[in-house]
Formats: C-alpha cells, sequence, structure tokens
C-alpha cells in the first residue's frame, strides 16, 4: 500500500490521481482487488478510509504473513486455513522465539511485530544490509527456518528487515489466494515499490513497478529479467504511485 497506491510525497494532486483510479475500477466489471502490504489489519482500513481507496475483495496483511476476507456482513475475517500454513512454514517457531535469538537488534514499534512476523528498524546510512548474513546464521544456529524480507523507504531514509517463515513474502499469500480462487498467475497483476515486493515480481506474475519505486529494486529487476519473455512481464511505470499503478493497468488491458 505505502508507496504504492498511498502516496509518499505529500503532493495533492494524489487525491485526483486516486480518485481516478477508483473510478475506473469500479467502472469495470470482472476485476477483484486485493491490497498485499506490510501494515496490520488496522492500520490497512485506516489507510483505506484516510485515502479513500477502493475497497478490496482479500487483504494480505503482515508483509504475506496473514490474510483476510470480506465476508457478507462487511466484516474482515482471517483465514484459519492460511494461519496453519504459516505455522506450518515457521516449523513449530513464533515470531517470539525470533525475538529471542535477536535480541540487541533495533525492532519496531510492539504494535508492528505479529505471531508470525519480527520487524525491525535501521538507518540506511549504516548500510544495515551488511547484517543479513550475520542475522541469517543466528537463525540457523538456532534451528529457526526463516525468511528475511529487506527494504528501504527512500524517502524516511529508514531500512526494514521483516524475519518470516521460511519461503513467506507477499507472493507467498498471493499464490496461495490464487490458488484458493482457482486461477492462474497470468490472471493477476502484482504492483509495488520496494524491496519486499522483489519475490512477488519474480513469481510469475504480471508485474507493475511503479516510477517511485527503489532504484535498487528497480535495477535488480531489469537485471533479472533482461529482454525476454521475463521482460514482457514486467512494466515500469513513468509515474508513480498509484498513477503508475493505473498506468500499468492500462497497459495490461484491465483497466481504462
Amino acid at each position: 500500500m505505502d508507496g504504492t497506491v498511498i502516496p509518499l510525497d505529500g503532493k495533492p494532486e494524489r487525491e485526483k490521481e486516486i480518485a481516478r483510479f477508483s473510478e475506473a475500477f469500479k467502472a469495470q466489471d470482472g476485476l477483484a482487488l486485493a491490497y498485499a502490504t506490510g501494515r496490520d489489519l488496522q492500520r490497512v482500513l485506516e489507510g483505506i478510509a484516510d485515502w479513500k481507496l477502493p475497497r478490496p475483495d482479500w487483504l494480505i496483511c503482515d508483509v504475506g504473513t496473514s490474510l483476510y476476507h470480506a465476508n457478507g456482513a462487511g466484516e474482515w475475517e482471517p483465514s484459519e486455513e492460511y494461519r496453519k500454513e504459516m505455522a506450518a512454514r515457521f516449523g513449530g517457531h513464533t515470531a517470539a522465539d525470533v525475538a529471542d535469538v535477536l535480541r540487541g537488534y533495533p525492532e519496531q514499534d510492539a504494535s508492528r511485530q505479529t505471531e508470525f512476523k519480527h520487524s525491525y528498524v535501521f538507518p540506511v546510512a549504516d548500510e544495515p544490509e551488511k547484517l543479513l548474513p550475520e542475522i541469517d546464521q543466528k537463525l540457523q544456529a538456532a534451528g529457526i527456518r526463516a525468511e528475511l524480507v529487506y527494504s528501504v523507504d527512500v524517502y524516511s531514509g529508514e531500512a526494514f528487515l521483516d524475519v518470516l517463515p521460511e519461503g513467506v513474502a507477499k507472493d507467498y499469500a498471493v499464490h496461495f489466494l490464487l490458488r484458493q480462487l482457482q486461477l492462474d498467475t497470468g490472471q493477476a497483476v502484482y504492483a509495488g515499490d520496494s524491496g519486499n515486493d522483489e519475490h512477488a515480481f519474480k513469481s510469475g506474475l504480471k508485474g507493475i513497478v511503479v516510477n517511485n519505486a527503489d532504484p535498487k529494486l528497480v535495477a535488480n529487476l531489469k537485471a533479472w529479467a533482461g529482454d525476454g519473455v521475463k521482460r514482457g512481464k514486467l512494466f515500469f511505470a513513468s509515474q508513480p504511485f498509484i498513477a503508475g499503478v493505473h498506468e500499468g493497468c492500462r497497459h495490461f488491458g484491465l483497466l481504462d
């Protein structure tokens, strides 16, 4: 959400761009919408309300470690099946075990921690990516099967590390949802802007890389995609934030 459908630069025209996307989405039949985000459920709902975003059908929260669907009463229900999936992927451990092993690293606020996600924040200037091998080694020594998802906020100058169950990130939840809906990857388009979107962009989905994306992410994706078939699945938008999402949806024939 943040940096993709929610703008980070404070420019007044962003509200109009959100409104144009919402109108185009509402006018198109046969489309479903999911937000995949690092936010928890409450902060997702606040973001939707604050920015007047179109209401989704599903919510993938906590960097892909929780999944919610809208019921007939307009309430959000967690997927218990997906929770069991997370428990299995973590091999019987929880984020509390991660916190014990990685004690001393700068944690995000307690409200950002969940059963299957433990999160850290570093100044980008400290080059925290150099710590990743050390952190991975400590987790392995403790027998914790984990996935390290690293991302950078180019506006705040902060770097974020999410420690998740092995093999899990936003893409894991997206593909789980597609299987539940009996859809294939060719029927889904994913938009993002940061390092925690990289797995999804490389997972076979059609992808929209908004223009404000982390330059390292853009460079990694262009090097990975080359000039072949993979490159054809990625669209590098000329516009930032939701205007870039809208541009990409037009490119892939989803919206007018």
